[in-house]
């Protein structure tokens, strides 16, 4: 896992998620895993040729919004352009929509990482808003875009008992 953390280009994404040593790639690997457990996220591995390259998932929240999760990715650089991201995030999507009760699917992208805006509208997500100059970056700002996703959208009906 530490080993695929080093080959992601962080350019645009939230370095919280490096990993300095093996007790660091632990920690973060243990934190998925009781996220999925008690919040219903999804964590999974994505794997090209027998090697790790990435990860995708959907996070929950707790509370009134615990039908909307959030979809979060990275491929390592010698992945990316395969289209693994891209399935990837298909697959979990249609894994949280088929065991879950959420309603919608929310991706929030910086502004200038034209290869995640690419796939998260290849897969169907739906530009929603554009919040200016959100992130500070690099020594430079960033606009954040938010992308959503419905249950609908991606033609899976909302279970009966939630309706």
């Amino acid at each position: 896992y530490m080993d695929m953390i080093r080959n992601v280009d962080f350019t645009y994404e939230d370095e919280a998620i490096c990993c300095s040593d093996h007790s660091d790639a632990m920690y973060e690997l243990e934190k998925m895993i009781q996220k999925e457990e008690s919040k219903g996220g999804f964590y999974r591995a994505i794997w090209l040729d027998n090697k790790l390259v990435g990860r995708v998932n959907v996070v929950r929240e707790n509370s009134e919004y615990e039908c909307n999760g959030y979809v979060g990715y990275m491929v390592t650089k010698e992945a990316s352009g395969y289209g693994v991201g891209t399935e990837a995030v298909r697959r979990i999507i249609d894994l949280a929509f088929r065991n879950s009760n959420l309603e919608r699917l929310t991706a929030v992208i910086y502004s200038p990482n034209k290869t995640s805006i690419r796939l998260i509208e290849k897969v169907g997500f739906t530009q929603e808003a554009t919040i200016r100059r959100a992130v500070y970056k690099n020594g430079h700002y960033y606009d954040a875009i938010i992308y959503g996703l419905l249950r609908k959208d991606f033609d899976i009906p909302t279970p009966q008992n939630e309706q």
